[in-house]
């Protein structure tokens, strides 16, 4: 969560320079940039939007998270992986040179930074990342006192750690991708190519 995280935010700078519109005109960054992922990517995607670098926005014009590790603490005691867990961090979160480290990178500690919109999305019976953790980072994600920031979540009833019901598929990404229709900027119809008799 500290090289990838950078990359990550090495990228929304990247995007929204002079330079990405020069390289690559095709792409449409008018609407912003946003962060979203599963499980790691998940997790990737909260620090992003909870990294300030004492900025009043964040680089990420909002997020999804989805199965995604919020608290260190939870995650290695409860989930089915804690081994893998205990390599990602370096030891066990109860040992006191990896509390503070664990504290340090799970996303309900700075969960009052957010400042932008956030979708959360989670199965309630998920054993790898264990859906505990879920339920108060919503929370502290919605005290947040920043203009900008918003959170929706879903929690799926039944589901694991990768949504496999079709239903719950089906209701995943249209969650998705209606959070992201409605959150990123709007688009500006004044310069469109196709004249005035174009409907929308």
């Amino acid at each position: 969560g500290v090289a990838d995280l950078s990359d990550c935010l090495a990228c929304a700078e990247y995007l929204a320079s002079a330079a990405a519109r020069t390289l690559e005109p095709r792409l449409d960054l008018s609407r912003g940039v946003a962060v979203g992922g599963h499980s790691w990517g998940g997790y990737l995607a909260l620090r992003c939007l909870l990294h300030t670098d004492g900025r009043d926005e964040s680089a990420f014009g909002c997020g999804v998270a989805a199965a995604a590790i919020a608290d260190w603490s939870v995650q290695q005691r409860h989930t089915e992986v804690r081994y893998y867990d205990r390599a990602l961090l370096g030891g066990w979160v109860y040992e006191q040179e990896v509390a503070e480290r664990a504290r340090a990178a799970s996303p309900a500690s700075a969960a009052t930074e957010l400042r932008a919109p956030v979708l959360v999305l989670h199965g309630d019976k998920d054993v790898d990342v264990p859906f505990r953790q879920i339920p108060p980072l919503v929370e502290a994600l919605g005290r947040s006192p920043h203009p900008g920031a918003s959170v929706e979540s879903h929690f799926y009833a039944g589901e694991g750690h990768g949504i496999a019901g079709t239903e719950a598929q089906a209701d995943y990404l249209d969650r998705i991708r209606t959070f992201l229709r409605i959150h990123m900027k709007p688009w500006d119809f004044t310069d469109n190519p196709h004249g005035e008799v174009t409907a929308y």
